[in-house]
């Protein structure tokens, strides 16, 4: 069936209308879930980023004191507390065992789970390393909590 003009304006407008409510539905949905913990979330798909001493004026400096090690710390957003177990197995043999310890914080994880994402960020120790992850690795991946 083809529309005519007033008809794929009108479908057009339904169809924004319909997305806006949809999108609407959607945001109260999320901001009426549970906070993200690791009480809440044993196991759950999240977008995993890697990072390197290059991101920011902190350098490898980390939030809980020290300095960042590959294979072993990964930031988080200040819902899941410091010292939370983090097993990714997608990364298992490419960044360390897969298991990591939430050691750091970031401004964009935060503003990713305002925003009703979960978002983990694991630290690498070249540039070289970050480029190449940052091409090859799936966006979300599964990981669980302990």
């Amino acid at each position: 069936m083809k529309l005519n003009k007033f008809d794929q304006e009108t479908f057009g407008l339904l169809g924004a209308v319909a997305a806006t409510a949809l999108l609407g539905w959607l945001t109260s949905l999320l901001c009426s879930c549970a906070p993200l913990s690791p009480s809440t979330l044993k196991t759950t798909r999240a977008r995993v980023t890697v990072y390197d001493r290059f991101e920011d004026k902190f350098g490898s400096r980390i939030a809980i004191g020290g300095r960042a090690r590959e294979g072993t710390t990964a930031a988080a957003p200040a819902t899941i507390p410091f010292g939370t177990q983090v097993n990714v197995p997608a990364l298992a043999g490419i960044v360390g065992t897969g298991h990591f310890n939430v050691q750091d914080r970031g401004s964009a994880l935060e503003k990713a789970y305002r925003h009703g994402e979960l978002r983990l960020d694991i630290y690498v120790a070249s540039r070289a390393k970050l480029r190449r992850l940052s091409h090859t690795l799936p966006e979300f991946m599964e990981v669980s909590f302990q």
